[in-house]
């Protein structure tokens, strides 16, 4: 399946409130895949927090699969920033 790159995800992630939208526009694409049902608690998730006050004050990424959160001033997590890492099991994995 071949899914059009939405203009959401081209678009450059300067601020905190824009790095949601990304990041929602993301799992919107990984979730319209065949066998993504997993991705879905990170997608209701992303939409819930882009609606609340964290979001401006906090930046969302991803790292492969995982939602990231942080309060990173630009796209790209440095290995001594805090942040908040939403990891889902692996679908591989037993009892996964």
């Amino acid at each position: 399946m071949n899914m059009p790159i939405s203009a959401e995800l081209r678009e450059p992630r300067l601020d905190n409130p824009s790095s949601w939208r990304w990041i929602i526009a993301y799992f919107e694409y990984v979730t319209g895949h065949p066998n993504s049902e997993k991705f879905l608690p990170l997608l209701h998730l992303t939409r819930e927090l882009a609606t609340s006050e964290y979001a401006q004050s906090f930046r969302a990424g991803q790292s492969v699969w995982d939602l990231v959160i942080s309060t990173a001033s630009q796209n790209g997590l440095r290995s001594n920033e805090p942040h908040v890492r939403v990891t889902l099991p692996r679908w591989d994995a037993p009892n996964a």
